[in-house]
C-alpha cells in the first residue's frame, strides 16, 4: 500500500492554503473557533513530526505541543518550509515501509489504547484531512 502517496497529496495541499493565505490572516479566526490556520498547521506539524518522524522513523524531534497551540510568531514563509521537510521525508518513508510491518504495534498507546502501525499512518492522515479542510474553511471566511 502506498500510503505515502496520499500523505504526499494532503500536504501539498496544505502548503497550497498556506500560500494563499495573507499575513494579516494567519493567526486570525471566526467567532466561535479558538483555531487559526496558523495554529492548525503548527499542529500539524508537530503531530506528523511526532507520531511518525519520532516514533515510526526514529528522527529525532521533540514535540512542544503547547506552543503549537501558543505561537503567533511563526510567518507563513518558516511554516511551509516545515511543510516542505515533512514533504522531502514523510511520503517515501512510508511507501518503503513493508505491508507486513503495518499489522506490528505502534511502539506506544494511543488514546490509551495500543494500536497497529497501520493503523496509527491511517489515524494520522485522517487528522491531517480534518484539519486541512478546517484550515480550508478559515482561509475562505477570513
Amino acid at each position: 500500500m502506498e500510503l505515502g502517496n496520499h500523505y504526499r497529496r494532503e500536504l501539498e495541499m496544505l502548503k497550497k492554503e498556506l500560500e494563499q493565505i495573507s499575513d494579516d490572516n494567519l493567526y486570525s479566526t471566526v467567532n466561535g473557533v479558538s483555531n487559526s490556520c496558523g495554529t492548525l498547521a503548527h499542529h500539524l506539524i508537530g503531530n506528523l513530526n511526532h507520531f511518525i518522524g519520532f516514533h515510526l522513523k526514529g528522527i529525532s524531534y521533540t514535540r512542544n505541543r503547547e506552543l503549537e497551540f501558543s505561537d503567533r510568531e511563526t510567518n507563513k514563509v518558516e511554516l511551509i518550509k516545515r511543510v516542505d521537510d515533512l514533504v522531502s521525508w514523510l511520503p517515501d518513508f512510508l511507501n518503503t515501509i513493508p505491508d507486513s510491518e503495518l499489522n506490528a504495534d505502534y511502539p506506544i498507546e494511543f488514546l490509551g489504547s495500543r494500536r497497529t502501525k497501520g493503523d496509527m499512518i491511517i489515524q494520522m492522515l485522517a487528522h491531517l484531512n480534518y484539519h486541512l479542510g478546517q484550515i480550508n474553511y478559515l482561509r475562505r471566511v477570513n
